[in-house]
């Protein structure tokens, strides 16, 4: 697969720097999903102190913008949480770069990261569990809602869930999926398709609502990532 063009000004530097990294966020998700616009990366990296002049190094002041070595040193201290960005001058595409330190959720990515193939080279993904729990920790903590608008309200309902039952999660790429009609995907048909499959394993479902939707949107324009979970209580 051809790199993904935020990733591309970030690749061979961090493959050069040849410290333990991994792409997650939007790019990660397009690869496990579909892909999707971005203008940024995010990336987990093992930095210590020693490394920061091998770092400046790959990413030199001439294309890139490198945090001062202070603001490093303070992020690299903080052990969890720290962070910093990487701005790529011409393209003007950045990326987020998230210190692995002692956080133990970084460590399991890096240990169960994936090497995929791009042209000219390769990259390390970050498995698409992180990619997942990375996205429902963000939200649990407080982050943005997506698609959050001040006029609209939101009501809250619970439900009793029975064996067989199957919970779908899904980004609205999966239902704003349009076709060359630029007719949307939608929830009904969601809900139908996962209805009529309802028997089959969670892994299954997904792979057959993955299939339904690339089949209906064929020949349209995507602009969304589409990500999609299906659990199934025994």
């Amino acid at each position: 697969m051809p790199a993904p063009d935020p990733l591309a000004p970030f690749l061979e530097p961090l493959e050069r720097l040849g410290l333990p990294y991994c792409v997650t966020g939007s790019v990660a998700a397009s690869v496990y999903g579909e892909p999707r616009l971005t203008a940024d990366i995010d990336v987990v990296l093992l930095l210590q102190v020693a490394d920061l002049a091998a770092l400046r190094a790959a990413f030199p002041d001439a294309a890139y913008y490198v945090p001062p070595d202070e603001t490093l040193r303070l992020e690299l201290s903080r052990g969890i949480r720290g962070m910093f960005n990487l701005i790529h001058h011409a393209s003007q595409f950045k990326a987020d770069v998230y210190l692995a330190g002692r956080d133990p959720l970084h460590a399991w990515a890096l240990a169960h990261r994936r090497r995929i193939s791009l042209e000219g080279g390769g990259a390390w993904i970050a498995p698409p569990e992180y990619v997942i729990l990375r996205k429902l920790e963000y939200l649990r903590e407080g982050g943005m809602v997506v698609g959050l608008m001040p006029q609209i309200r939101y009501k809250r309902g619970f439900t009793q869930l029975q064996s067989g039952d199957v919970v779908l999660a899904f980004t609205d790429g999966i239902t704003e999926a349009s076709n060359r009609s630029d007719e949307q995907y939608g929830t009904e048909r969601l809900a139908s398709t996962a209805a009529a499959c309802a028997g089959r394993p969670a892994r299954e479902i997904v792979d057959l609502l993955f299939d339904e939707v690339a089949v209906f949107a064929a020949g349209g324009v995507q602009q969304d990532d589409k990500v999609l979970m299906a659990i199934k209580v025994r």
